[in-house]
């Protein structure tokens, strides 16, 4: 069975990369992690890795040279687990990471409090300084699209309008989200869709005069913890509008069966070698003065012909005898490259890191990294679409067969003539109607005309037609339908 193989190569890459000498960051977190979820673990940190890796772009292998796109590496991960099933462990390690950008955001939002107090405190009419241009990278949990796109606008304010800074996004249960969405404080799947992509541009035009108004690109890689039934509450109405594959699902449920292990907590000297390189990521995102740093295009040309070798692997898999979904197959297929493809990226970005300190850890050759970084590539797109299928792949292909079965129903109305589908009696409504269902522009007043005109029908009563029989019609009748 089709995802079967799918199932088989993501296990022997996930195998080959957890063999490898990991980059930095990951190679002292996952010996902390139960064995089974070093991979997903991995997965699940890339959202804030990749925030780090901020002025990071490439070109992916699809885009046009031509049109010199460049590519941020935003990803959009959920953690899928139930209560007490270990998703404690992905927040605690996010938490980690999160600390300095969390830091540095906690100055900003001082002033803006600050701020805030004064205007609040003020009497009357009496005027106040202009508002503080706040900048902070980490998003707070419960976030209006209104807030975001301010966000985004100081951002531009700050430090040039075509600049973006990428955002990160978490939440330890999915569902405090989506319980404020319900009540229109924020619209996630309209951000998520949005986000993901350099030059998806946010708007926002309000009354308020003292509000910001403009378009934006907002940028946001996303960690969410959350339960499979709130997953599937998520994704219920999102199985087709890009949602879905945007996403890189980490299932911590389906490893049910193997063994915990007691494993050693992250020691002082490996957090002290994680800030360390946390210290060097934020070095290439701000100078010492605190303006932006000029982005760092990496070269990821070795990646290419690999991305290439797996969409024609799929594309034989899904044309196999075997294969039940190749509809579904074909939408996954693109994106979990597309994502896979930036987790690789962050992970080479991590490695030429390191490869350019005096003290470096671990002495890998460019070669040894791009080998390694192929192997992140590989496990990564198998495993975001094996998860995918395997959680949403039937859900999906239901949607899909619904709306070929639509589109043949459709193509055989659409075979019968207009004229023929009419009844030998008929009304004007009866006509709009039969025309409105084959979404024809034609007025049916001039349809009329043209009937008359060919001796086609005969008007018996105020807007009732009659057809008359195909002997008395015109001959260029057949033109017509």
């Amino acid at each position: 069975m089709v995802i079967e193989e799918i199932h088989k190569l993501k296990e022997f890459y996930e195998q080959a990369v957890l063999e490898s000498t990991l980059p930095p960051i990951l190679r002292w977190i996952l010996p902390h992690v139960d064995d089974a979820r070093m991979g997903g673990t991995m997965l699940a940190l890339m959202p804030i890795l990749a925030t780090y890796s901020n002025r990071v772009r490439h070109h992916y292998v699809y885009d046009d040279e031509d049109s010199n796109k460049l590519t941020a590496p935003t990803v959009q991960c959920y953690v899928v687990a139930q209560s007490g099933d270990g998703k404690g462990k992905v927040e605690f390690f996010q938490n980690l990471l999160a600390k300095k950008l969390l830091d540095m955001d906690f100055e900003e939002r001082c002033v803006e409090n600050s701020y805030n107090k004064k205007r609040n405190a003020r009497a009357g009419n009496q005027k106040i300084e202009e508002a503080p241009n706040v900048v902070t990278i980490v998003l707070a949990e419960v976030i209006t699209v209104f807030m975001v796109v301010e966000r985004g606008l100081n951002i531009c304010e700050r430090y040039g309008q075509d600049e973006t800074l990428l955002q990160y996004h978490f939440s330890a249960e999915l569902k405090s989200i989506l319980d404020s969405s319900k009540n229109a404080s924020c619209d996630l799947g309209y951000i998520m869709l949005k986000a993901y992509d350099l030059g998806s541009k946010v708007g926002r035009e309000t009354g308020n005069k003292e509000s910001k108004k403009g378009l934006v690109d907002v940028n946001i890689s996303s960690l969410y913890l959350t339960t499979s039934s709130v997953l599937n509450e998520f994704f219920r109405n999102k199985l087709t509008d890009g949602t879905l594959n945007r996403a890189i699902i980490i299932p911590f449920e389906n490893d049910c069966g193997f063994k915990h292990e007691i494993k050693p907590g992250i020691s002082d000297h490996e957090k002290l070698k994680i800030n360390a390189f946390l210290d060097i990521m934020m070095a290439n995102i701000f100078d010492a003065d605190g303006n932006m740093m000029p982005i760092n295009i990496l070269d990821t040309k070795f990646l290419d012909k690999h991305v290439l070798e797996y969409n024609n692997y799929i594309f034989d898999l899904r044309n196999s005898s075997s294969c039940t979904m190749p509809a579904t197959i074909k939408e996954f297929q693109n994106r979990s490259s597309t994502s896979a493809f930036r987790v690789a990226c962050i992970c080479y970005y991590l490695y030429k890191l390191e490869q350019q300190q005096a003290d470096r850890e671990v002495y890998l050759s460019d070669q040894e990294i791009e080998d390694n970084v192929v192997n992140i590539y590989c496990f990564a797109v198998y495993y975001i679409l094996y998860n995918t299928l395997d959680l949403f792949g039937m859900d999906h292909n239901k949607i899909v067969e619904k709306e070929r079965a639509k589109r043949r129903e459709r193509k055989a109305f659409c075979r019968i003539t207009l004229y023929n589908s009419l009844p030998r009696k008929f009304s004007f409504l009866k006509l709009t109607e039969e025309m409105s269902d084959r979404e024809m522009i034609t007025m049916p007043k001039k349809r009329i005309l043209q009937w008359k005109s060919l001796n086609m029908i005969v008007e018996v009563a105020p807007g009732i037609y009659e057809k008359l029989p195909e002997s008395m019609h015109v001959k260029d009748a057949d033109k017509t339908d």
